[in-house]
C-alpha cells in the first residue's frame, strides 16, 4: 500500500515537472537579455566583408520563451547580414529559447563604396518581439573607401596620395627603372601574404605630423582586449632587390613577417636609408640586409621573433636608435629565436655553399640595444681572417658580454635601460632613473645632427642628450 502511494507521488511529481519543462511564458514581464545593446564593428573597407560579430540572446527566466519575430529591419537592402543559430535570413519567426538558455545571432557587414574620403557611419537594428514586447539591438559600422591595388605593377614614376587608404592584395611590384613615391599621411593596408617588391626605387616621404603607415588589413579584434594589429605575421613586408634606392622617413611599419628584406650584390650594394621610423612587431626580422649600404637614424626597431636587425656584409651605420626586443605573439606560445642584432661576414648561397661576404663597416653610435635574450648581439665571423669584419659600438647601452673598452666597444654601458614598460603593450621610452639618460659623451655631434627625437622633442634642450631614439621628458608631477 505504502509502496504504491510513494510511487504515485513520484509519478505525479514527475508529471508536474514535465508540465513545467514544457511551459512557455506568455508574460510581458518575461523579456530577453542581450550580451550588448549595440554591436559596433571596427572600420570596414568598402566592398570588403567584415569579420563576424555576435550577439548572445539570453532567456534568464524559469519558463521557456518563444520569440515571435527576429527581424533585420533594413531587410535585403541592409549592409548587414544576420544568422540565427546557423540559419541566414532577414526575418525569423517563432524561435524558441529554453529557460536559462541562450542563442547566437551572428552579424556581418559589407559596405558599398561612395565618394567620401573619411570614414562614414552605417546603422541598422535587429528587432526582437517576445510576448508583445519589442526589443532591439543596434548595429553600427564605419565604412572606409579605399584604393585597391591587386597584384599591381609600377613601371614609371608613381606617387601615392593620402586622400584614401590603399588596400593591397598580392604583390605590388615596382619595376626596374621605376620609382614609387609615397606622400605624407598615406596609409597602406596589406591583405594576408601581400607585400611590395622593389626592383627600382621607393621613397616614403612622411612627416612628423603625417607619418606613412604600413600594416595588415585586419582592423577588428581577435580577442576582447586585443586587435589583430597586435599580432605579427599578417603580411609579407617590403622586399628590395635593386641597385636603386629605398628611402623611408617618418613611417610606421608593423605586424608583418619581415619588415624590410634587402639584397644587393658584391659589385653593387642595395642602398637604404631610414630616418624617424618605427618598425615593430614582426614574425621574423625587422630589417634583414645582405650586401647593402644601410643607414638607420633616430628610429625604433622593436619586438621581432628572429632579429630586429640583421646585416650580412656591406656597410651599416646606426645612430640615435633604440633596438628593443620583448617579442610576444598573443595568439600563440612561440618565443624568440635570435639575438636582436646579428652581424656576419659570411653566408650560404642557394646551393648551400659557404661564401664570404665582407662587412666593411658596421657602426652603432648613441644607441640602446636591449631585450629578453641573455646576449642581444650576435657576431658571426668567417674563419677566413682575410675577410673584412669591421664593427664598432660607440657611446651606447648594450645587453651583451661585458668587455673592456677597445676599438670595437667604446664607452659602452652594460646595464638595463629601465624602459617605461617591457610588458605588453610595450613602451620603450626611458624612465627617469635610466642609465641611458644624459649619457651621450663621445659623439655629441651625432645628437646635434638629429636635434629632435622620435617624438619630436629637443634632445639638446638640457645640453645632455640621452641614448637611443627617445629623449626623456620630465612629467609635470615629477621633480628632478
Amino acid at each position: 500500500m505504502w509502496t504504491y502511494l510513494v510511487l504515485g507521488c513520484l509519478l505525479a511529481f514527475q508529471f508536474l515537472l514535465s508540465c513545467r519543462d514544457d511551459k512557455f511564458s506568455s508574460s510581458p514581464s518575461d523579456t530577453l537579455s542581450f550580451s550588448q545593446d549595440t554591436l559596433r564593428f571596427d572600420t570596414v573597407f568598402t566592398n570588403v566583408g567584415s569579420a563576424t560579430g555576435k550577439v548572445m540572446v539570453y532567456n534568464r527566466h524559469d519558463d521557456h520563451l518563444k520569440i515571435s519575430s527576429i527581424r533585420l529591419n533594413g531587410g535585403v537592402e541592409s549592409p548587414f547580414r544576420i544568422n540565427v543559430d546557423g540559419v541566414s535570413n532577414t526575418e525569423f519567426s517563432d524561435v524558441e529559447i529554453f529557460r536559462k538558455d541562450s542563442l547566437f545571432v551572428f552579424v556581418e557587414v559589407t559596405i558599398d563604396p561612395n565618394d567620401e574620403n573619411t570614414p562614414f557611419l552605417v546603422r541598422d537594428t535587429i528587432s526582437f518581439l517576445t510576448n508583445t514586447v519589442k526589443q532591439q539591438v543596434i548595429l553600427e559600422a564605419y565604412g572606409q573607401n579605399a584604393v585597391v591595388l591587386r597584384n599591381s605593377t609600377i613601371d614609371s614614376e608613381t606617387t601615392l596620395t593620402p586622400e584614401k587608404p590603399y588596400l593591397i592584395y598580392g604583390t605590388c611590384c615596382v619595376k626596374e627603372g621605376a620609382c614609387l613615391k609615397i606622400s605624407p599621411g598615406c596609409r597602406l593596408y596589406f591583405h594576408k601574404d601581400a607585400g611590395i617588391d622593389v626592383y627600382g626605387s621607393m621613397e616614403v616621404n612622411g612627416t612628423a605630423d603625417q607619418p606613412v603607415l604600413f600594416r595588415g588589413d585586419r582592423l577588428d579584434k581577435f580577442l576582447k582586449d586585443y586587435k589583430y594589429d597586435d599580432l605579427p605575421g599578417l603580411w609579407n613586408g617590403i622586399r628590395f632587390f635593386s641597385d636603386g634606392h629605398l628611402y623611408v622617413r617618418n613611417a610606421i611599419v608593423r605586424n608583418g613577417k619581415t619588415a624590410i628584406l634587402a639584397k644587393g650584390t658584391a659589385l653593387k650594394y642595395a642602398s637604404l636609408e631610414f630616418e624617424n621610423v618605427k618598425i615593430m612587431n614582426f614574425d621574423s626580422c625587422g630589417i634583414c640586409a645582405k650586401n647593402a649600404s644601410l643607414t638607420i637614424v633616430n628610429s625604433l626597431i622593436a619586438d621581432c621573433k628572429r632579429h630586429a636587425l640583421s646585416q650580412v656584409g656591406g656597410e651599416l651605420n646606426v645612430e640615435q636608435t633604440t633596438i628593443a626586443n620583448y617579442f610576444v605573439n598573443l595568439a600563440s606560445t612561440e618565443t624568440r629565436t635570435g639575438a636582436s642584432v646579428a652581424l656576419a661576414n659570411y653566408d650560404y648561397n642557394e646551393n648551400y655553399e659557404l661564401e664570404n661576404v665582407p662587412l666593411s663597416k658596421a657602426d652603432f653610435v648613441n644607441c640602446v640595444i636591449y631585450g629578453s635574450y641573455k646576449d642581444e648581439i650576435a657576431l658571426r665571423k668567417s674563419d677566413d681572417e682575410t675577410v673584412a669584419f669591421n664593427f664598432r659600438f660607440v657611446s651606447s647601452l648594450l645587453k651583451t658580454e661585458e668587455r673592456a673598452d677597445d676599438a670595437n666597444f667604446v664607452q659602452v654601458i652594460y646595464d638595463a635601460p629601465d624602459f617605461v614598460s617591457v610588458k605588453f603593450p610595450h613602451d620603450y621610452h626611458l624612465n627617469g632613473e635610466s642609465p641611458a639618460r644624459d649619457a651621450v659623451v663621445t659623439d655629441a655631434a651625432v645628437s646635434q645632427n638629429y636635434m629632435y627625437d622620435l617624438d619630436g622633442n629637443n634632445r639638446l634642450q638640457d645640453g645632455k642628450p640621452d641614448l637611443g631614439a627617445y629623449e626623456y621628458q620630465l612629467n609635470t608631477d615629477e621633480e628632478e
